[in-house]
């Protein structure tokens, strides 16, 4: 016989199970080995089941906290996300490069995230990292991304990856300062051949503050790219507006809120940006106090710049 915890616990399994598809894949999440999962759900388990039943606990304890923190509003039309979102409206309808770039956490990765969403069947996204500075291994990753077969050489990778692509799509590069410049002007090479053929193919690069410098250098290879480069828009957390602070944190209310509102802002506008105030208020929300005051103790102990 399980205890009543024990049981409640069980439901939870159950509950799980039905969510993620099957009892493997619940007990792969909760840590505990499939077999021993059935049988205790069947109630058959013949050893001490104390440390199965520690495990499972453990795993929704976690998720109950999770459930209970504050959750930061997924998207929403801000100066910046819009502007960066028009820019990668206009590269998908007229083809060529184009390159969004500014401080981190502002918002840039928020629009095309929403933009990749609200056009699933001919927007593609990719996040890069040093590791795919070089042409091959981003071929690689865009190849895995669209579905096109992996080849081995490069420019079978480079054909498969032509061959998936289409009139008309966008394909978003983020963190896109990572890349050299071959790898860019590589890029370059997709737009290039659907514009030969009357057709168009954008390259949108997203990236930090450094990229627009970086990709409009005179070097050979990429003064072509900068030459088919058709939009450059450059963000700065100093763009940050009341207005977009009062949609991000609506449970702050113009006229009520004043002062924690000009905080929030007073934060976003510094190198730490939006992302910076998500994570003041998240830490607010954890000590129970997210009001003015508790904002502004929040910032003193975390290091926030105010």
């Amino acid at each position: 016989m399980y205890t009543e915890e024990q049981e409640a616990l069980l439901v939870k399994c159950r509950e799980l199970a039905d969510k993620v598809g099957g009892q493997n894949k619940a007990a792969e999440l909760l840590g505990v080995n499939a077999g021993a999962l059935s049988q205790l759900l069947a109630h058959t388990y013949a050893a001490n089941p104390a440390r199965q039943f520690e495990k499972i606990a453990a795993y929704f304890a976690v998720k109950d906290d999770s459930a209970r923190s504050w959750k930061a509003v997924d998207y929403v039309d801000t100066y910046i996300s819009t502007a960066a979102y028009d820019v990668l409206r206009l590269c998908q309808a007229r083809g060529g490069i184009s390159i969004i770039c500014g401080d981190a956490g502002i918002g840039k990765t928020k629009a095309v995230e929403k933009y990749v969403k609200d056009h699933p069947t001919n927007a593609v996204m990719v996040t890069v990292n040093e590791c795919f500075a070089k042409s091959k291994a981003l071929l690689g990753l865009i190849a895995d991304t669209i579905g096109a077969p992996h080849e081995k050489s490069m420019d079978g990778l480079w054909r498969s990856i032509v061959g998936k692509l289409s009139d008309g799509m966008i394909l978003i590069i983020d963190e896109s300062q990572n890349l050299s410049m071959k790898t860019v002007d590589m890029l370059r090479s997709f737009s290039d051949y659907f514009e030969a053929r009357g057709q168009t193919v954008g390259i949108c690069l997203v990236g930090n503050a450094e990229t627009a410098g970086k990709f409009g250098s005179r070097a050979s290879a990429l003064a072509q790219v900068k030459n088919r480069t058709k939009y450059t828009a450059t963000f700065v957390s100093a763009k940050i507006q009341y207005s977009d602070i009062v949609k991000l944190f609506p449970n702050y209310r113009p006229g009520t809120d004043d002062m924690a509102i000009d905080f929030l802002l007073r934060i976003a506008r510094t190198d730490q940006g939006i992302r910076g105030c998500v994570n003041l208020v998240s830490s607010a929300h954890g000590n129970e106090d997210t009001s003015y005051e508790g904002l502004v103790e929040t910032a003193k102990k975390g290091g926030f710049l105010i």
